[in-house]
């Protein structure tokens, strides 16, 4: 199968005006239902304040991650629809999550 892919396109509608098409799709969310969530969650500290709630006795030395972050990605993966946790690494460079 042959594959013709191009970084980007030039048009010449406009003499004074260059007009470029990039498909490199930039940091893209997969689902943008989510921004006003997060942004509802960022302002009043939701998943944070539950997240403090929370005990955690994992070693400080072996976390890669915090408590806040871990919580927060659960809970907008299950909003999202993706109930099972083995979705994470897919959706880890998403920017919502």
């Amino acid at each position: 199968m042959t594959e013709c892919i191009q970084a980007q396109l030039r048009f010449c509608f406009h003499r004074n005006r260059p007009i470029v098409a990039q498909f490199d799709g930039g940091r893209i969310g997969s689902d943008a239902g989510l921004s006003p969530l997060r942004e509802f969650d960022q302002r009043h500290g939701l998943t944070s304040r539950w997240a403090a709630a929370l005990s955690d006795a994992r070693l400080s030395e072996r976390q890669h991650h915090t408590a806040q972050a871990l919580f927060t990605q659960r809970v907008y993966q299950i909003v999202a629809g993706y109930e099972d946790t083995n979705d994470a690494s897919l959706l880890r460079h998403d920017p919502i999550f």
